[in-house]
């Protein structure tokens, strides 16, 4: 049984609420390693910027794996 729209929507975002908060707490450290300044304030903006990359694309693909299946 294949997800529904809903159902996909929200597991991407329980998905990503998890990683949001791995990346926000990695970035500073992260960016200090390469020789870059980066805070909290910056850490968020960043991190917020990919969080919306990374919903969109899980979206899409799922929802495109999913037809896959329904046309098999």
């Amino acid at each position: 049984m294949s997800q529904t729209r809903w159902q996909s929507f929200l597991e991407v975002n329980a998905n990503t609420a998890v990683g949001f908060v791995v990346s926000w707490v990695a970035t500073p450290p992260i960016f200090w390693a390469f020789g870059y300044d980066a805070g909290a304030g910056k850490a968020l903006g960043i991190t917020l910027a990919y969080t919306a990359l990374s919903m969109a694309r899980q979206w899409f693909i799922r929802r495109y794996f999913n037809g896959l299946g329904r046309r098999a």
